[in-house]
């Protein structure tokens, strides 16, 4: 997928955010972790609840897993980076919860 400019691959972006607004719900009435945590979740995984399953807090699971992979190795294994570096990167990489950066790895449901 190519998209003509950063802004138009945000915009994409935007529907893997369960605050994120799809243009059909009024803004009032997307879901805010803050102020409306009973609004409309505009994630497109939440259309798939029913192959994913849900969450106690009304989230989506997804297909999306990074338990067991090893960002770097290649690199590693040509000299670029040191054991070091490698084992830092994987400690510290983490992963996404409810489309937010989080420290623990993700798992698919």
């Amino acid at each position: 997928m190519k998209f003509e400019s950063i802004a138009a691959g945000a915009a994409i972006a935007n529907r893997i955010k369960p605050d994120g607004n799809c243009g059909v719900v009024p803004p009032a009435m997307i879901y805010n972790a803050v102020t409306n945590l009973q609004g409309a979740l505009a994630r497109s995984m939440t259309t798939t609840v029913n192959v994913y399953a849900g969450t106690p807090a009304r989230f989506c699971g997804g297909p999306l897993d990074n338990e067991g992979i090893q960002y770097g190795l290649k690199v590693l294994n040509s000299g670029v980076i040191a054991v070091e570096q490698f084992l830092n990167l994987n400690e510290k990489i983490g992963g996404l919860t409810s489309s937010q950066p989080c420290a623990a790895r993700m798992q698919a449901i």
